[in-house]
């Protein structure tokens, strides 16, 4: 951040980044975190109010319950894990794509390379996820 010169009558702005996390003081890797969960639900509760849904009828579309519903509606991200957050979003028929910005270090460089001209189908692994979980063989 850097603050702009200004008079002494004048207020004092900061230009701030592109993550607001980051500007309150999270660290780098949670703010990543905490924003795309913040971008995510804005899509998704954009979406429930574009469609004029009652939280009820959301909560029977993401296949939750009401509540959880309430939830997204008042932003409460930290309730919900960027997993959940795409599996609401496949629900509701929207495309996922990821993009990947910088230098991955060592073999992982081509691979993400590939990875981040891949968009995700909408269906992908909404299946896997409507399971319960499967208990770990000891």
């Amino acid at each position: 951040m850097r603050k702009l010169k200004t008079t002494q009558d004048e207020p004092t702005f900061e230009c701030g980044s592109e993550n607001t996390f980051v500007d309150l003081g999270f660290p780098e890797e949670k703010a990543v975190n905490m924003l795309a969960r913040a971008e995510l639900m804005g899509i998704i509760r954009q979406t429930i109010r574009d469609n004029q849904w009652t939280q009820q009828e959301a909560a029977a579309v993401l296949k939750v319950k009401q509540p959880r519903v309430a939830e997204i509606m008042g932003m409460k991200t930290q309730h919900y894990s960027v997993e959940q957050l795409i599996t609401f979003l496949t629900r509701l028929g929207k495309r996922i794509s990821f993009y990947v910005e910088g230098n991955i270090p060592g073999h992982w460089h081509q691979y993400f390379k590939f990875l981040k001209q891949i968009e995700v189908p909408a269906d992908f692994m909404a299946d896997r996820l409507d399971r319960p979980p499967q208990k770990r063989r000891t």
